[in-house]
């Protein structure tokens, strides 16, 4: 069983390593950031991803079997990882590419498999163009089961 933040660990390492992956095709090099803050600045020139989770729900079950201690509890665990693209509108062909790498992003976490969570209900959606750069979200929902 993992904890929390082994899980966001793994889960935002392996997003990384398809940005850079899918990035590098298009001979791009994103700024990739781990914050919640989602709005857009006014960079005219600079791909951006901003990587961001939260916990919505957790379930509390006292453990009776398979476990060393007794009184162990293992909470179920589900949040929302967001990841959300800005592609700059100065930059030729941009929108076309940031649909490309989000929906291959989509994709492959669809493929992958984690070693201590799952993903559930991954969409890539587009939205409006925000301040002079199109947006792209990728979302996914995440469960795990932690015991302590």
């Amino acid at each position: 069983m993992a904890s929390s933040i082994e899980v966001t660990e793994e889960l935002f390492n392996k997003v990384t390593d398809i940005l850079n992956e899918e990035f590098k095709i298009h001979k791009i090099v994103p700024s990739i950031l781990y914050h919640s803050n989602i709005l857009a600045d006014v960079a005219i020139d600079e791909f951006r991803v901003y990587l961001s989770r939260r916990i919505f729900r957790e379930q509390q079950d006292t453990l009776c079997v398979n476990v060393t201690d007794f009184g162990r509890v293992r909470y179920q665990t589900e949040g929302v990882v967001q990841i959300s693209f800005f592609a700059p509108r100065a930059v030729k062909n941009s929108s076309k590419i940031l649909e490309i790498v989000a929906q291959n992003l989509k994709n492959k976490l669809r493929k992958s498999q984690f070693d201590c969570f799952w993903l559930r209900n991954i969409t890539a959606t587009p939205y409006n163009v925000e301040n002079n750069s199109y947006r792209y979200e990728v979302t996914a929902i995440y469960m795990f089961d932690e015991i302590i």
